[in-house]
């Protein structure tokens, strides 16, 4: 004998109601804790010279070793507060926070500590090509500058605020200048 229909339909929805309810925490156990950050930064004044290593998101109320890559020394051991953040603070030089490369290892945690502040590492080529770039119009403004006013002063170097690739141009292309468009060398003002 045949089920009756209504008894079909109401088994079939209790079904997908029973599978979407098993299905909604399985879904909210899935997302992943925040990951865990570590910060350098340095604090030099005229009173004091230290560094802050910052950490967060680490377990709570736990261990966090802060060790040196290089190896040399053992690091240093802090606690978590129950957020899983700590703070360090140690005597330091300027040269020391822009060196020092740190790795914060905590339980099934590790991450490099990373210097807040810390200008973007440039390209050597691409340093290079500016210094070149700064000094060719730097030669091309002296020399044109000599070309237009024969007695023109030249910047002093240092105080200008200049490039100094800028004002290494600038001061050769003016001396180009003045001995290709100048009549004689008393012409120009020192």
């Amino acid at each position: 004998m045949k089920p009756p229909l209504p008894f079909i339909a109401s088994t079939l929805l209790s079904s997908a109601v029973i599978g979407a309810s098993v299905l909604l925490p399985v879904s909210a156990a899935v997302a992943a804790p925040p990951a865990a950050t570590c910060t350098v930064t340095p604090m030099f004044d005229a009173n004091s010279s230290v560094i802050h290593f910052d950490g967060a998101a680490f377990p709570a109320n736990s261990e966090v070793r802060l060790s040196p890559d290089s190896g040399a020394g053992s690091g240093v051991v802090v606690k978590t507060d129950a957020a899983g953040a700590f703070r360090h603070t140690s005597p330091g030089e300027p040269n020391d926070a822009a060196t020092v490369k740190v790795t914060a290892t905590g339980t099934n945690v590790q991450v490099p500590c990373r210097l807040v502040g810390a200008p973007p590492e440039k390209d050597p080529k691409q340093e290079q090509e500016e210094a070149r770039t700064q000094y060719r119009q730097g030669f091309q403004d002296g020399r044109n500058d000599a070309r237009d006013d024969c007695r023109k002063t030249p910047p002093k170097p240092g105080l200008t605020g200049l490039d100094p690739n800028y004002e290494k141009g600038y001061l050769a292309g003016q001396d180009f200048g003045f001995e290709r468009f100048c009549q004689t060398g008393t012409d120009r003002q020192n």
